[in-house]
Order: structure tokens, then C-alpha cells, then sequence
């Protein structure tokens, strides 16, 4: 559904997902009836969860459409990517490293928009499956997501072709090359 915009990610403020419902508002104004899914747990979160606080600024703001799914199975992952006309992963910390959930959401056909953090911005600059906006900007994270949810067709690439960079055998490949 083009209309939906997704996350999955432990709910914590290194995730960004503060910067992802600020572009939501920015977006809603464009087209209220978009609506936010995120997932991922929000109960038991080792250092503890940023919710209280995302549900406060929701609540405060008034702004409608965001759903929390909590923690998803491997099977309700599946179906979540592929029913969501964009993922994004807004990541501000620049310990995240790689984002193994982008590459999930690209194998269900589903197009990213992801920060520019150096290891994260590489999944969607090497596949050219989406758009990379600027770490920690809402307005920019709300262009970019219009953008490709404009455009959705433009974003898809072939299984095979994410496959090619980024399998295991390729990639355990590349790991032994290093030693």
C-alpha cells in the first residue's frame, strides 16, 4: 500500500524514529490519509525505550495514523515489508552500522529511505533502491519519502539484483576475502 510508511527497529533514540514522526506531520499535511507503522519491541528494550516519550509528542501534537505494532514474528516481518509503500530507517547514531532491515524490506519488494550514516546509506546507494536524506533533518526525511513514494516503480529493483550484492554466500565471500 503506497499509503503506508514503515519502520522496524528497537524503539530507542538512536533509531531517529523521533525525526521519522516529525516528517510524518510534515507529510500528513501533503496527504492525511498516510499512515506510520512502526515496529519493533517497545517493552523490554535493554537500556530502555524511548515510547513514553514518541507517544507523548503524538498525543501533544495530536497527530493521527501511527500505529505501534510491537514486536513482530519472522512470518509477520515478512508480511509487514510487504504491505508498506516505503521503509525507512532514519537512523541519527553513528554506531549503526549497516541495517540488515533495509535489505529485508528491499527482498519484499518494498523500497528505503535511510540516513546518510556512512555504513547505512551504502545498502540503498549500492542497490539504488530508494533515496538517502540527511541524518537528524525531518523536512529532508519528508522529501525524500514523497519522493519515492511518487515514484514507487522507479525505486523496485529485481530480487536477483539485491541478491547479487548482498547474499550470503556473497557476502561470507567477502568476509574471507578479508583474512
Amino acid at each position: 500500500n503506497n499509503k503506508v510508511i514503515g519502520f522496524c527497529g528497537r524503539i530507542v533514540e538512536e533509531k531517529g524514529i523521533d525525526v521519522l514522526i516529525k516528517a510524518f506531520e510534515i507529510l500528513q499535511k501533503k496527504d492525511s490519509s498516510l499512515l506510520l507503522k512502526i515496529a519493533g519491541d517497545y517493552k523490554k528494550v535493554a537500556g530502555g525505550s524511548i515510547y513514553p516519550q514518541l507517544k507523548k509528542y503524538i498525543e501533544e501534537n495530536n497527530i493521527k495514523n501511527i500505529e505501534f505494532l510491537g514486536r513482530l514474528s519472522d512470518e509477520e516481518l515478512i508480511e509487514f515489508y510487504s504491505s508498506i509503500g516505503v521503509f525507512v530507517l532514519p537512523s541519527i547514531n553513528s554506531l549503526e552500522a549497516f541495517g540488515m532491515v533495509q535489505l529485508e524490506a528491499m527482498l519484499c519488494n518494498t523500497p528505503v529511505v535511510s540516513s546518510d550514516l556512512p555504513g547505512v546509506r551504502t545498502i540503498v546507494s549500492n542497490t539504488g533502491m530508494g533515496l538517502v536524506s540527511k541524518r537528524g533533518d525531518e523536512k529532508d526525511l519528508a522529501d525524500k519519502i514523497f519522493e519515492v513514494m511518487k515514484d514507487r516503480k522507479k525505486y523496485i529493483k529485481p530480487r536477483e539484483e539485491i541478491l547479487k550484492l548482498y547474499s550470503t554466500k556473497v557476502l561470507v565471500g567477502k568476509y574471507i576475502e578479508l583474512f
